[in-house]
């Protein structure tokens, strides 16, 4: 048995300014149920990203600009799944940060990006802290590989982590 949803071609774009790109695009974004929690009264989801896309437009214009600092996303992700979210995994992302106003323009991306973030939720109720982690690999500039580990707390108002970066 598997319960499980999935939304295809999704895309987000600014609702307002002069935006050159979509804002975030994925080819498909699957909803399961993990079933133990299920099982103990406590559902909880598992989403994973299909080749998403996110385009980070840094602009003096704020019609042109496009960062995501001044977004709700945990209420976006609410929006899409009705249930704590455990496990978030991503499989051929793309990362791409742009600055149009510059000449040459300014651009980084993160290619063919490889994410896994589990334990987001404490659905087991466990005193003291539960420690999500987050493990990413991906290419740079198509000549560099990144590679980041991180061990956090989300549970605490002020995030308590501990991250390892190399950058090759």
């Amino acid at each position: 048995i598997h319960g499980s949803y999935s939304i295809d071609n999704i895309v987000i774009e600014k609702s307002s300014g002069e935006a050159f790109l979509p804002y975030f695009t994925a080819t498909r974004l699957t909803v399961s149920i993990l079933w133990s929690s299920l099982l103990r009264g406590d559902p909880v989801a598992e989403l994973d990203f299909y080749q998403p896309f996110l385009n980070l437009v840094d602009s003096a214009s704020e019609a042109q600009q496009q960062i995501g600092l001044n977004v709700d996303w945990l209420y976006v992700i609410d929006q899409l799944v009705a249930l704590n979210v455990d496990r978030v995994t991503i499989e051929k992302g793309w990362i791409g940060f742009w600055n149009f106003d510059r000449n040459p323009a300014i651009t980084a991306q993160i290619g063919n990006l490889a994410a896994t973030a589990q334990n987001l939720s404490n659905t087991l109720k466990l005193d003291g802290p539960l420690f999500a982690t987050i493990e990413a690999n991906g290419d740079i500039f198509q000549s560099g590989s990144l590679h980041l580990k991180v061990d956090l707390n989300p549970s605490f108002q002020q995030v308590t982590f501990n991250a390892d970066l190399q950058l090759l």
